[in-house]
């Protein structure tokens, strides 16, 4: 049987490296919702996904949702888990207790540690947005649509 899952597709020769992906993942997943509230708190939101250099091309880095994830396979406590087959790959912060094995064990250095070294950071596809029909921030942001939500089926 086939399984269906989301990846965010990643076009680097559009990419200019702009960081309006990180900005607008940051505003989604900031405490406020909105860069004014942001801005009017103080607070420091982070980022599920990053531009940096591979290869000499910019490209965003971000979780590929791996059908046999190795930051699965590598979470001692199960924080790192599917809710169903073809589900994104999430955290369960509650479980967590920051070993660092799932950031060691992805091969496309899509988690790290916060700033306040409390907690992973790693992109959940922004599945509040896709429950509301919407696309993850970094691709509704993209201004060059670098970024794209596909469906990819595995048998």
């Amino acid at each position: 049987m086939a399984i269906k899952r989301k990846v965010i597709k990643v076009y680097s020769d559009k990419c200019t490296a702009c960081k309006t992906c990180e900005i607008e993942c940051a505003i989604e997943h900031s405490k406020g919702g909105s860069l004014r509230e942001i801005v009017a708190t103080g607070e420091k939101p982070e980022y599920r996904i990053r531009v940096g250099v591979k290869k000499a091309k910019n490209v965003p880095l971000n979780c590929k949702m791996c059908l046999n994830a190795a930051c699965i396979k590598a979470c001692p406590t199960k924080a790192m888990r599917r809710l169903s087959d073809g589900a994104p790959v999430l955290l369960d912060e509650k479980l967590c207790d920051l070993c660092g094995a799932c950031i060691e064990a992805c091969p496309f250095d899509a988690l790290w540690l916060s700033m306040d070294e409390k907690s992973i950071i790693k992109c959940d596809l922004c599945i509040r947005r896709q429950a509301k029909k919407l696309e993850p921030a970094c691709v509704a942001g993209c201004p060059t649509m670098a970024l794209e939500l596909q469906t990819v089926e595995k048998k």
